[in-house]
């Protein structure tokens, strides 16, 4: 009897402690949430040359955007039509005396996890940045244009701005931003 009980045991446990590779290496381990993830930040960006006018391009490009000193993305403004604005070339650029806005839709860069083991998923953890409700600092950090020549410069405004994220949002206006080419 002992023997039989044994072997039962033995092989309960066997099938119990089956391998399961079911596992997808997923975003979240329990979600038992209803709030919605937050994705991307929305901003309108005008450029200011160092006198009071503005630049004119077709498109910002390398947009480099932090949320509270954490990286966001990479961004560029979407493409605007110059061609009904007037402008003059100075310095090898398009330049406006009223400002012209160019809308940035920034979509959070999210790191995929490539590799499933405990230590990794751990890492990976520790490196997302959790959005909550509440007031965030956006830091444009850099951006490019193009001049008229088709070299692109690099700019460093380093330019912070406050905005809220409300409960639920999945994205968040940060305003109206003047960037400096000086």
């Amino acid at each position: 009897m002992k023997k039989i009980t044994a072997i039962l045991a033995a092989v309960l446990l066997v099938v119990a402690c089956k391998k399961d590779d079911s596992y997808s290496g997923g975003s979240g381990v329990v979600d038992n949430s209803t709030s919605v993830d937050f994705k991307s930040l929305m901003l309108l960006v005008n450029v200011k040359n160092s006198d009071t006018s503005f630049v004119v391009t077709e498109q910002i490009d390398s947009i480099e955007l932090y949320l509270n000193d954490s990286f966001w993305t990479y961004a560029t403004s979407e493409i605007y039509d110059t061609s009904k604005v007037a402008y003059t070339v100075q310095n090898n650029l398009k330049i406006a005396s009223s400002q012209v806005n160019y809308l940035v839709l920034a979509d959070r860069v999210e790191t995929p996890l490539t590799t499933a083991s405990a230590g990794d998923y751990a890492a990976y953890l520790n490196g997302v940045f959790d959005v909550n409700p509440g007031q965030y600092a956006c830091l444009v950090k850099s951006f490019q244009l193009k001049f008229e020549d088709g070299h692109t410069e690099t700019f460093y405004p380093n330019s912070y701005h406050v905005f809220e994220i409300k409960y639920g949002s999945s994205n968040a206006f940060v305003g109206n931003i003047e960037l400096k080419t000086y």
